[in-house]
């Protein structure tokens, strides 16, 4: 930076430095500016003359964005103040005097004191260098508000805790804490520099001005001053004669430092923290002269949300609750966004882009903060995404909702007990833990989300059914008793009190008992259905599904094999079964409908276990043909097991040509969605297509028939494997951890991209393939 002015001359005056330090672009060349004649009376004060104030101002803010805003809440306070100043006719009025306007809320005011928002202004404006030049950005604050006179100067801008005190008198301000806008500095760089000048509107042209700095040698924020007094000059800064500019130099962003007035992620994650601001917030960018777009606004996040309304598929407001004094009942509003599918609609259209939804649904952004708890259109708190799909089951309307809950009734010593002055999350208090577990609650048995999300399941899974992976997995649940018990509860058996547990099956050589299973269990200790009691066992069946119900059958197990000594008969036919198998007693037929068989047809099977000398032990079951089930899930899309009592996840198969819908590449294995607490609210979606997969065929070179008996195993272990880690990690860690960290879901999808490179050799090794 040339520390000369237009006139030539280097900067002399107050009003010279402070143009200058206004104006420059880098923390080096406000030392520059430091180093001039000007400062050699300087003397630097402790911030809020509180001495060792490091831990006061570092508590103030945990990112960036969220400290920013609180810069550009204090320029919408100043407007409505100078508003209200006008009003009332007095810049210092009494708020203990009854005649002065009341006003329930910031809402409230905002219709009385911004009647022509046209006349006010807010600007945050970036300078310094390109990313491509260096990585350094600055930002300044512009207002037109009430400012400060010199007198008031310290006081406000450079204190502590007196501005929160002053703003605690009105209750339509929203910096109560009075400590926010210091919140910035330790994202400043290295020295921590921020410039600050106001001018107040009751005594216009009269600017004071100050430079705050970290001094790490005695371990504080100060400022400067001059023999001790705040700057000043008299005149006008860009024009303007009253308001107030705040500069902050190399400031620290997560979003990257690319041009914040594009549609970028700058804008994205400011958005999500400034929901529903009193003015729109204009953005500057002075380090792009020649770009497309130098100057824009923002709306705040609601405002954006309304110039996209054709993005959405369901917007309401529910009401919940939460039996607390403070919480109170409190209005919850659901934002769900269409599915990725109904977008594409849109974009062949021409009336949409992919872009458009995923600045609201897409990325860090919504993974981060998805439930949004505001006061005052300012987010004071969030939930992660994590707590909407997982905590609240919805894992696929989940992934394109916001929810929004307002708090701006709360107020004092509740608000502190619920929010973090870093206004980034909900403190771990009474109150705290009350709201979280209503939204939770709340959002859980939200009708429409529920319906939602069985619906996008429903269209989710594949138009086929894979019968024979349902079969399988039976299988082998039936085989291991043990393993359907961990399936189901999550318990798991020790190898000597399993052993000493277990009891060998030894059924008679003839059988002696037939009966039908109501409620299975893993023991044996099964309820049965009485027919007498009960009537006639019936069973739905769609005309393009199968279903399964399960018998208690005290045969050995080969006992109606071809070669055993007894036949399964069934009449009408055995066309109306799919399939069926006998393991350890339990005997399970799928029954399904022949091709001659139409909707509200009905037939009653007769089951028939034969006997050698004896008579043929019996079961009936009617059966009521039904409908086409379209693209249901495989486990009925309503929580039910598919097994006659065995809780069996919904698997689906995940070919290249649809990675795209379901977010996979080649490295990806499995995805695991889970909108229930039991195993067959489970959808497993498993990557047939994968890296390791594709090796595994190359290198042995096999047919057709290879891959496909390959392809079995390999989607009966990801699958078993998947489930048996979900149950795990979900006991494993505690569920605030998991928030913090990720869900079980993610945690098995990352597990399964190392156990996929070496699965395929465990369960399908060399010496079974040599036949394909």
């Amino acid at each position: 930076m040339q520390t000369d002015l237009s006139s030539g001359g280097t900067p002399e005056s107050s009003q010279e430095i402070a143009v200058s330090l206004k104006n420059a672009e880098s923390p080096e060349d406000v030392a520059t500016l430091l180093d001039l004649e000007f400062f050699e009376g300087a003397e630097w004060k402790a911030l809020g003359q509180k001495e060792n104030n490091y831990g006061i101002v570092e508590n103030q803010a945990g990112a960036p964005i969220p400290a920013l805003v609180e810069l550009i809440v204090n320029s919408y306070d100043a407007i409505l103040m100078k508003n209200f100043h006008e009003m009332v006719g007095d810049v210092d009025p009494d708020p203990e005097d009854d005649s002065l306007p009341s006003f329930e809320g910031q809402y409230e005011a905002r219709d009385t004191l911004l009647s022509n928002p046209e006349e006010e202004y807010v600007e945050i404006r970036a300078d310094g260098f390109k990313p491509t030049e260096r990585d350094l950005v600055n930002f300044t604050l512009i207002d037109n508000g009430c400012g400060q006179p010199p007198e008031r100067f310290e006081r406000t801008f450079l204190g502590l805790l007196d501005p929160g005190k002053f703003k605690q008198n009105y209750p339509f301000l929203q910096g109560q804490y009075g400590m926010g806008s210091s919140g910035v500095l330790q994202f400043c760089g290295d020295k921590s520099y921020k410039f600050i000048c106001s001018a107040a509107n009751s005594n216009p042209s009269e600017w004071s001005w100050s430079l705050v700095r970290q001094n790490r040698q005695k371990g504080r924020y100060e400022y400067v001053t001059i023999d001790g007094d705040i700057p000043q000059f008299s005149g006008s800064l860009e024009g303007r004669t009253h308001g107030t500019f705040v500069k902050v130099y190399d400031y620290e962003l997560t979003t990257g430092k690319t041009v914040i007035t594009g549609d970028e992620r700058f804008q994205k994650r400011l958005e999500r923290y400034l929901v529903d601001p009193p003015l729109p917030l204009k953005l500057k960018d002075e380090r792009y002269p020649k770009a497309k777009v130098t100057e824009n606004t923002t709306p705040g996040l609601l405002g954006r949300i309304e110039d996209h309304d054709y993005l959405i598929d369901e917007r309401y407001t529910t009401q919940y609750n939460f039996d607390h004094d403070q919480l109170g009942v409190r209005d919850i509003e659901i934002i769900s966004f269409k599915k990725d599918e109904e977008i594409d609609e849109l974009v062949e259209a021409g009336t949409a882009t992919r872009r458009n939804k995923n600045r609201f649904v897409g990325g860090d952004d919504h993974r981060e903060m998805a439930i949004l708890y505001s006061v005052n259109g300012q987010t004071h708190g969030n939930e992660g995404l994590s707590f909407l799909t997982n905590r609240c089951k919805k894992p696929r309307v989940g992934e394109d909702t916001i929810v929004l809950v307002d708090f701006s009734d709360i107020a004092g010593t509740d608000m502190v007990d619920l929010f973090q002055p870093t206004r980034d999350r909900i403190k771990q208090s009474g109150i705290g833990k009350t709201l979280r577990e209503g939204i939770e609650d709340a959002l859980t048995n939200d009708e429409w989300l529920i319906e939602e999300e069985s619906r996008r399941r429903r269209d989710r899974a594949s138009d086929e059914s894979d019968e024979i992976l349902d079969e399988s997995i039976q299988s082998v649940l039936e085989e291991d008793p043990e393993l359907q018990r961990f399936f189901e509860s999550g318990e798991k058996a020790g190898s000597e009190e399993r052993k000493e547990e277990t009891q060998p099956y030894n059924p008679p050589p003839i059988p002696d008992t037939f009966r039908l299973i109501k409620t299975y269990d893993p023991d044996g200790n099964h309820e049965f259905y009485d027919e007498d009691e009960e009537g006639r066992y019936n069973i739905e069946v769609p005309v393009n599904r199968s279903r399964n119900v399960r018998f208690y059958l005290n045969a050995p197990n080969g006992y109606i094999d071809n070669d055993g000594d007894g036949n399964l008969r069934v009449k009408p036919g055995k066309d109306y079964l799919k399939w069926s198998n006998l393991n350890n007693g339990l005997f399970t037929v799928s029954i399904h409908a022949p091709d001659f068989v139409e909707p509200e047809d009905s037939t009653t099977l007769v089951l028939n276990i034969t006997r050698p000398g004896k008579d043929a032990l019996t079961q009936r079951v009617n059966v009521e043909y039904t409908e086409k089930e379209e693209k249901r899930s495989k486990s009925g899309g309503e929580g039910k097991d598919r097994g006659g009592g065995i809780s069996l996840p919904n698997i689906e198969k995940v070919e290249e040509e649809n990675w795209d819908r379901y977010g996979f590449d080649e490295h990806d294995i499995v995805d695991v969605l889970v909108a229930g607490d039991t195993v067959s609210d489970m959808d497993i979606y498993v990557n047939v297509d994968a890296a390791p997969v594709r090796r595994f065929y190359d290198r042995y070179n096999l047919r057709q028939s290879g891959k496909a008996f390959v392809e079995e195993r390999y989607v009966l272990a990801v699958s078993l494997y998947s489930v048996g880690m979900y149950i795990e990690y979900k006991e494993a860690y505690d569920e605030e951890e998991l928030l913090e960290f990720a869900s079980p879901e993610d945690l098995v999808a990352s597990s399964m991209k190392g156990l996929g490179q070496v699965l395929l050799h465990m369960v399908a090794p060399k010496q079974l393939l040599s036949e394909f």
